[in-house]
């Protein structure tokens, strides 16, 4: 888009932007996780955040036992989040040794310490089979969702 005049109040425009953008910085965190229940494997939390937003997010690689484990992980964010007003998107992406690809939702529990896998169906897990994949769980929102 081309401007053809500047119109009064935006001649300074530039020098308003940088001035703002000088100001809005970030800050990033990296919070370990806490596997359970006999899963294996990585994980790690990140925040980035500043006075107005944040997003933070869990990524890792995995391995759930044979065992029918439910709960994998503890949250990392349960001290510094107000969780009560928060719902995070999650996924566990994991395969079999057959090949078997499976998909499912992640979920905060109850107490909203630890996160769920809900299971290869929507209901339960093999509890004869390993399950090997990724870990995908973020969350957004306003600063003042944070309790840091």
């Amino acid at each position: 888009m081309a401007f053809k005049e500047i119109k009064p109040g935006q001649e300074d425009w530039l020098n308003v932007l940088n001035d703002n953008l000088k100001n809005n910085k970030f800050d990033y965190t990296q919070y370990p996780v806490t596997l359970i229940n006999g899963v294996s494997g990585w994980a790690t939390g990140y925040l980035i955040r500043n006075q107005n937003v944040y997003i933070a997010w869990i990524t890792g690689y995995i391995t759930m036992p044979g065992n029918g484990a439910t709960e994998i992980i503890i949250n990392p964010f349960g001290d510094i989040m107000n969780l009560g007003a928060i719902s995070p998107v999650g996924i566990l992406h994991v395969g079999t040794p057959k090949g078997d690809i499976k998909f499912t939702c992640l979920q905060m529990s109850l107490d909203q310490k630890k996160f769920e896998a809900l299971g290869d169906n929507g209901v339960s897990w093999d509890g004869a089979q390993k399950y090997t994949g990724q870990i995908s769980v973020m969350w957004s929102g306003p600063a003042s969702e944070l309790k840091i």
